[in-house]
């Protein structure tokens, strides 16, 4: 079971990854060149910072505590499930928004169950 563990941690820092890239990218390049007032650029850097935290605390969980990171990345990718059929029945899914949904929800998830799976180990006689 040893290859789940190894495999929900690279989906972990690689999803971390990933929306660290993109909250520093778009705190560096976002605002196509526009003028943004002090408060809207608060915002801005407490999103990214809080994506930021998150994203490391998913990555440290996935490395330290398998069975707290499997609950809360399970807890995760169901909330994200749960907002898109939140979605489909209050206006319609779009093919963007199931894509987003997919990229936040979908690693999370599939690392969750994984971390939970190896966690379980079965027992040897009786």
């Amino acid at each position: 079971m040893k290859w789940m563990r190894y495999t929900a941690r690279i989906l972990v820092v690689l999803w971390a990854a990933f929306w660290i890239f993109f909250a520093v990218g778009s705190i560096l390049w976002g605002d196509g060149g526009r003028e943004v007032s002090n408060k809207e650029m608060l915002k801005g850097i407490l999103a990214v910072a809080s994506i930021i935290v998150v994203a490391l605390g998913g990555v440290y969980l996935a490395l330290r505590r398998e069975l707290v990171s499997g609950i809360c990345l399970t807890v995760i990718g169901l909330l994200c499930i749960i907002l898109w059929f939140m979605n489909i029945f209050r206006e319609g899914s779009t093919v963007s928004f199931t894509l987003t949904i997919l990229m936040l929800g979908g690693p999370p998830l599939v690392a969750g169950i994984f971390f939970l799976l190896s966690y379980w180990k079965p027992k040897k006689g009786n």
